[in-house]
């Protein structure tokens, strides 16, 4: 299980720096296109920028799916632990992992709502450095998106565990 999550921390390094060297080919291009006069050179530079998105989309593809499993690896390992627990056993372990993901929930949109200032503050950029700025902004804006669906998935999956615990104890009580 643990090298499995290294092997996953790992592969989204890869892909990070995957996705860098793409963002530095395809600024390229685009300054290169942004100079060049000759038709068949920008022909080319355009079919450039095409593939680099591409494989831009791709990479974030990727990403967001290594970005999904990591959450779904913890929950099963908190669940594997404690198979035979009582009832309000889990349903403690339940409450408090459902406590840790809302402040991880409002860490990412702190996160995201940073994204977002920075992409207003570089939307206009005019420096190569801003545009730089303005697309690991974007990056980051999309990564901290992906990470609150998961967390809002894992929060909602975490309350209906929560319920399914406490829904027995109330068929046994008459008055529940």
């Amino acid at each position: 299980m643990e090298t499995h999550m290294q092997d996953l921390e790992t592969l989204k390094e890869t892909i990070r720096l995957e996705i860098r060297k793409e963002l530095k080919i395809k600024e390229g291009a685009e300054n290169l296109q942004k100079v060049t006069t000759d038709k068949r050179s920008r022909s080319h530079i355009a079919t450039i920028l095409k593939n680099c998105s591409e494989k831009l989309d791709v990479l974030h593809s990727e990403l967001q799916t290594c970005l999904a499993q990591v959450p779904d690896e913890d929950d099963s390992g908190t669940d594997m632990t404690m198979p035979g627990s009582p009832p309000a056993q889990r349903k403690n372990m339940t409450t408090q992992s459902l406590e840790t993901l809302d402040k991880q929930l409002n860490i990412e949109l702190k996160v995201k709502a940073g994204a977002e200032n920075m992409m207003r503050m570089y939307s206009n950029a005019k420096s190569s450095k801003d545009r730089k700025l303005l697309s690991e902004a974007q990056q980051m804006y999309s990564d901290s998106k992906t990470k609150v669906e998961v967390l809002r998935m894992r929060i909602m999956r975490m309350q209906g565990q929560q319920a399914s615990v406490t829904s027995p104890d109330k068929l046994d009580d008459p008055l529940g």
